[in-house]
């Protein structure tokens, strides 16, 4: 008897919603008389917490609507990455990270010298999260505790030039003031745009994809002895090279022996609003200094990792 005067109860009050007229459908009672109702819960999905958050852990990576992506730092020798939230087109970033993954993990996999770790998040529909870790050597990553990712290197790139290409939606092409021209010796000062270096706070990084750059190659400290300039693909593979391919301050691989004097690189890459960054390589080492500051000054970041070399001396081997 409860249950049927419980049901009696609720049909009474669902009716003025359900009850067609003549005239179509009714809209319900007159919203001045009707009493309050609880609004409805709002649909969209949780956001991305702060990387220092515990997330509610996602529980199978192969499934579920992503709905960000955004680096996590690391402490220690870890990439330069931005740590700007990416929404837009992540479904096929995702959908192709997703088809790298495996049951296990590599044991063993060659030494790559500068590569470096990362961390990225995936936020879901459901407000889980799945956290990435891997680094841009030659392993295989992981997804959580329990899934493998092959090519984690590879979601290392694509995420840092998704996140330049991201920012550069909407920013207006800059005309570049000055040209990117080689300084007279390795140890001097890039000019960069507008004849002035980016200040101490500003990113070591292109905030948008690289367009051009130019790669001077010295012998020791002499004057340069050939440049060569880049296109719009080359130099971004630098910029993206220059992120995560290099081994931090005190690394202790040595890559060269002997007192052979090795060349000298300083590049300067430029995005397409007009500004520009610069760095360089030198010594038996291969040290790289990003230029910083205004005046500028060298700042050391570490050893040149393989990717970065790669990128970098191109046809001078």
């Amino acid at each position: 008897v409860v249950a049927a005067a419980a049901i009696a109860v609720v049909a009474a009050v669902a009716t003025p919603f359900l009850v067609a007229d003549r005239g179509g459908v009714s809209a319900g009672p007159d919203p001045a008389t009707a009493s309050p109702r609880t609004p409805a819960p709002d649909p969209t999905p949780p956001g991305p917490a702060d990387c220092a958050d515990r997330p509610s852990v996602h529980g199978d990576f192969a499934t579920g609507t992503a709905t960000w992506v955004r680096f996590c730092p690391l402490g220690g020798d870890a990439a330069l990455v931005s740590d700007q939230v990416l929404t837009d087109g992540i479904a096929g970033l995702v959908d192709g990270w997703r088809s790298r993954l495996s049951t296990g993990y590599a044991h063993s996999c060659p030494a790559v010298l500068g590569a470096v770790g990362f961390r990225i998040r995936v936020g879901f529909a459901d407000g889980t999260v799945s956290v990435i870790r891997g680094d841009t050597g030659a392993c295989a990553g992981a997804v959580g505790q329990h899934q493998g990712l092959e090519g984690v290197a590879s979601v290392f790139d694509e995420l840092t030039r998704g996140l330049a290409a991201a920012a550069a939606e909407g920013v207006p092409a800059g005309e570049p003031t000055t040209p990117l021209r080689c300084p007279a010796r390795a140890g001097d000062v890039p000019v960069t745009s507008n004849s002035s270096s980016p200040p101490a706070d500003a990113g070591p990084l292109l905030d948008l994809p690289a367009t051009g750059g130019v790669v001077c190659r010295y012998s020791a400290e002499a004057a340069p002895v050939s440049h060569r300039s880049l296109d719009a693909e080359t130099a971004e593979s630098v910029r993206v090279a220059l992120a995560g391919s290099f081994d931090a301050p005190g690394g202790g691989y040595v890559r060269y022996g002997g007192t052979r004097p090795q060349p000298a690189f300083v590049v300067l890459l430029r995005d397409a609003s007009g500004n520009s960054r610069a760095f360089r390589i030198s010594g038996r080492q291969h040290r790289v200094a990003l230029f910083r500051g205004s005046p500028a000054a060298p700042g050391p970041l570490g050893k040149a990792g393989e990717q970065l070399l790669y990128a970098v001396t191109g046809s001078y081997g």
